[in-house]
């Protein structure tokens, strides 16, 4: 019997000791790591792991945050950008991270995806949530030009040729 008691301590010894409870600073620099490396899977799967683990830890909206520009800027998945973006937008609408998720949810939308209807009510939810943020003024000019080409907008034309 006591045999049994001292192997299922030493079994949970071992167990704590072989690095499976990380803290979310450490998550998050294995996330960072795997990202240089560009093992963005890795990366995306540390995140979640510090979001599922320590949702009120003062990194979580910003991990959230990251997984979206690991989509966007790292496996180039735009889809899974813009869920990754709402989530942020809609679980932390009161931070920088909401806002700015909010304005790339309109963005890739737009720009990448060319899904104009919903980059349309991205940017005016934008508009209504945050109606004295600086990104106003980008959001103004992204609505009034959704769907042209670049050399359909006037103010890019000398930009885009060069001139």
């Amino acid at each position: 019997m006591r045999n049994h008691i001292y192997m299922g301590m030493l079994v949970g010894l071992l167990a704590m000791s072989c690095g499976g409870a990380k803290t979310a600073d450490e998550l998050w620099q294995s996330a960072q790591d795997n990202a240089d490396n560009r093992q963005y899977a890795l990366a995306i799967k540390a995140l979640n792991r510090l979001i599922d683990k320590f949702p009120d830890s003062p990194l979580t909206p910003r991990a959230q945050f990251q997984i979206a520009d690991l989509y966007l800027n790292g496996t180039g998945e735009m889809e899974r950008a813009v869920e990754a973006f709402a989530v942020t937008a809609e679980q932390f609408p009161d931070m920088e991270f909401g806002l700015k998720s909010l304005f790339m949810m309109g963005f890739v939308q737009s720009n990448y995806l060319q899904d104009y209807d919903n980059a349309r009510v991205s940017y005016e939810k934008f508009l209504e949530r945050y109606p004295n943020d600086e990104l106003i003024a980008s959001v103004k000019f992204e609505l009034e030009n959704l769907g042209k080409e670049v050399d359909e907008i006037e103010a890019l034309r000398g930009v885009v040729k060069g001139e």
